[in-house]
This record gives structure tokens, C-alpha cells and sequence, in this order.
């Protein structure tokens, strides 16, 4: 466990992960995700999924160990987040969003999408007002995701980190920013935080103008 480890395990592994930060250029995400597409079993998970599906638990371990795979060898320092947007591309390529790997909109995506970092540090870009209020009605459709945010609104004092011990919330963060590419962009805690309230009665819904006026609030959020 990492929680046991010396102050000199820390500082190897540390060392380490500095090593593995080298960004991968277009040509070699694209490759990437040309090597996925080609693989019959993996193409067949993003045909079922298209864009906007998710990934079976299943499904998601496959994906992961062939990116773990493909990075054996020369690419084994590439920064993981960038390698990251290989899944997009072919989610993008079964949706029928782009025609091959290499198009002008499969560049703009990367370029849009890529992570830039300062140090270890990821330099978040402040993420838009429509892409949070996505997040929000995605993450409001959640089962598990709205019994989190109904026993918060039972505490209204309460911080998000106590009432979602578990961290329910942030592993859906986690997982809808991996499907689409967000590494790069702030954290959505203005949607977490207009969806409490939603559940207290105080926004009317997901759609009125009080919504999109507290998405808005935020500094870490643009037009």
C-alpha cells in the first residue's frame, strides 16, 4: 500500500512517474487508435458504445491493457493522458463523427483536448458553461450519482467529500471525462454544486435560467 511506503519508496516512484511524461504527438495517438480500431474484439466494444455509451467494467479493462501494451517499448514514456485520447478517436470513428483517424476534425479534437502540464501538474483549461450543464443532466440521470446528491441536500452544510465517502461522485467525474476526452479541463464541481440545488427545491430545474445562472457563477467556467 502507498500509504506505507518510505519517504525514499515516494521520492523512486515519484522520479518515475516525472519519466513518463513525454508528450505523444498526433501521429502517435493516431496510431494508437488505428492499432485499437484494428483489433476485431475492441472494435466491435466501440460499435456498441458509439460516443456517448459506456464502457462494461469488462470492456474498459480490454481497452486499458492494450493502451498498457502498445506503450512496451519506445512509447513506454508517453504521458498516459495523452494516449488517453486514442478510445475518443475510435468512439468518435464508430459513431460515424469521423471518417479516418487523420482527418482535419480528428486533429482539431486532439489539439483541442490535449493536456499541457507544468511540471506533474496539469494545466486545467476552464471548461464551458454547455459542457458543464452536459455533465450535470448526465450526472442527474445517475441513480447512485442523485442519492448522493439527496443526502447532501439533507446536510446543506455539508461538504461534497463528507456526504460521499464512497466517492461516487468523482469516480463518475472520472469516468465521463475519460470517455470524452476532458483531461484538460477544470473540475465540475459547479454542476455538482447547482445540482444540490435542484434537489432542494431552490433551482426549479436543469433547464431554467437560475441553472445556467449558477453554472455561469463560477470562475473556472466560460461561455
Amino acid at each position: 500500500m502507498i500509504d506505507n511506503w518510505t519517504p525514499e519508496e515516494r521520492e523512486a516512484a515519484l522520479e518515475e512517474y516525472k519519466r513518463r511524461l513525454v508528450p505523444a504527438s498526433d501521429e502517435e495517438i493516431i496510431a494508437l487508435a488505428e492499432t485499437l480500431w484494428a483489433n476485431p474484439a475492441l472494435r466491435a466494444v466501440f460499435q456498441r458504445v458509439g460516443f456517448d455509451g459506456d464502457f462494461t467494467d469488462t470492456e474498459e479493462a480490454a481497452v486499458d491493457a492494450a493502451i498498457d501494451a502498445y506503450r512496451q517499448g519506445p512509447l513506454w514514456d508517453r504521458d498516459e493522458l495523452h494516449l488517453a485520447l486514442a478510445p475518443c478517436l475510435a468512439r468518435q470513428r464508430a459513431a460515424g463523427m469521423i471518417d479516418r483517424f487523420d482527418s482535419p476534425q480528428a486533429r482539431a479534437f486532439l489539439a483541442d483536448r490535449r493536456v499541457t502540464r507544468g511540471g506533474i501538474l496539469i494545466k486545467a483549461e476552464k471548461t464551458t458553461a454547455a459542457d458543464a450543464m452536459a455533465f450535470a443532466k448526465v450526472m442527474r440521470a445517475d441513480p447512485r450519482c442523485w442519492a448522493v446528491i439527496t443526502r447532501l441536500n439533507d446536510h446543506p452544510d455539508m461538504f461534497v467529500y463528507e456526504g460521499d465517502p464512497e466517492g461516487v461522485l468523482d469516480r463518475f467525474e472520472d469516468r465521463y471525462r475519460a470517455k470524452y476526452g476532458l483531461f484538460n479541463r477544470s473540475r465540475f464541481g459547479t454542476a455538482v454544486g447547482m445540482l444540490r440545488g435542484v434537489a432542494s427545491g431552490l433551482i426549479p430545474s436543469l433547464d431554467s435560467p437560475e441553472a445556467w445562472a449558477v453554472i455561469r457563477s463560477s470562475d473556472l467556467v466560460i461561455d
